[in-house]
């Protein structure tokens, strides 16, 4: 019997322990999956802002043409809802190819020339025991311009 008073507290101790141990790798596992989503977001508004200053070059005759860089910057803002549209930064350069030739990076070109649109956004980690305050996210997608 002196044994198993000896062992009495035993269990609070050993499930305090693993109940940390368990809600610290799931906590892990939400910042993971909010680090991803938000790769994501900043990947597809990329994607999406390539696409739409494709169609949009200095051939174009739609009321938003031609496209020039902080049209594409308003664009991509509208395409990331749920991020802090203060941190995203939006880059946007027009390159010659063997087709085209472009008189100036940073505006619009016609068609046959490339439009890349890179986007960054700072993650901020919220994690106790990691050192890494933010992680900066980019993506960058270059199409053709057809128009």
């Amino acid at each position: 019997m002196s044994r198993l008073e000896a062992q009495r507290g035993a269990t609070m101790v050993e499930f305090a322990i693993s109940s940390l141990a368990m809600l610290m790798v799931m906590f892990g596992i939400l910042e993971c999956s909010l680090l991803l989503y938000t790769y994501h977001t900043v990947s597809s508004a990329a994607r999406q802002a390539s696409r739409w200053a494709m169609v949009r070059g200095s051939d174009c005759v739609a009321p938003t043409c031609p496209a020039d860089a902080n049209a594409v910057k308003s664009y991509v803002l509208t395409q990331v809802p749920l991020l802090d549209t203060s941190q995203v930064n939006v880059t946007t350069t027009w390159a010659s190819s063997n087709d085209c030739t472009v008189t100036s990076p940073s505006g619009p070109a016609g068609p046959g020339c490339v439009v890349a649109v890179q986007v960054s956004y700072p993650f901020q980690l919220h994690l106790p025991l990691i050192p890494i305050s933010a992680v900066t996210l980019s993506s960058t997608s270059q199409m053709v311009m057809s128009e």
